[in-house]
């Protein structure tokens, strides 16, 4: 085989690779990518740490502006924003803007979930989803 049929065979395997991908994503883009902007949020359940009760994204947010972050104790990013939520929730709160941080933490108890929101002064709503349901909704790792 010539170096030019090699490259011909190349270009062949990758043009085939990249239709399939194209088709892929035009078949079942909606399973891969559910949440895209301007589509409805996909609704999950939690725990309200504060309350006990369990909320609904869809039951209890309905038609409010959210913020909805996800979050784990052991997160150093997660710790590292969580001053600059807080600060967006104090500046916006009153005008509406509702924050919702879920934590996903499933190895930490849920008091230590609350000293841990407490000791960095939150004041947003705290909720605890140790199933993991959320990450799958919305595809985050």
């Amino acid at each position: 085989m010539t170096v030019r049929q090699q490259w011909g065979l190349v270009f062949g395997i990758v043009a085939v690779l990249g239709g399939a991908l194209t088709a892929a994503v035009k078949l079942f883009g909606s399973e891969l990518f559910p949440v895209t902007v301007g589509s409805e949020a996909p609704d999950f359940r939690a725990k309200d740490l504060r309350t006990g009760r369990e909320v609904s994204l869809v039951q209890d947010y309905r038609g409010q502006v959210v913020l909805l972050n996800i979050w784990a104790t052991w997160c150093e990013p997660c710790k590292i924003e969580m001053a600059s939520i807080e600060a967006l929730h104090k500046a916006y709160g009153s005008r509406g803007l509702k924050v919702v941080a879920v934590s996903i933490d499933d190895y930490v108890s849920e008091d230590s979930i609350r000293s841990f929101a407490k000791g960095l002064g939150l004041t947003f709503d705290i909720l605890h989803d140790p199933s993991h349901t959320i990450d799958r909704s919305y595809q985050t790792t």
